[in-house]
């Protein structure tokens, strides 16, 4: 008896890693195209690239 409920928690516990890193997974997915659209977009990166240039000028 105890042997068939420390398997059917072992079973339910496997599920569960396996579902977080199922979406785990979708969800690194969807934010490397998030990434990449925003890497993608010159305006983006140029107003990135001048907020760089302003604050590594800033006078000490």
């Amino acid at each position: 008896m105890n042997v068939i409920l420390i398997v059917n928690n072992l079973h339910i516990y496997l599920q569960r890693i396996c579902y977080r890193l199922t979406r785990n997974d979708l969800l690194r997915d969807k934010y490397q195209e998030v990434f990449q659209e925003f890497h993608d977009d010159e305006e983006t990166m140029k107003s990135i690239e001048q907020s760089q240039e302003k604050f590594y000028n800033i006078p000490v």
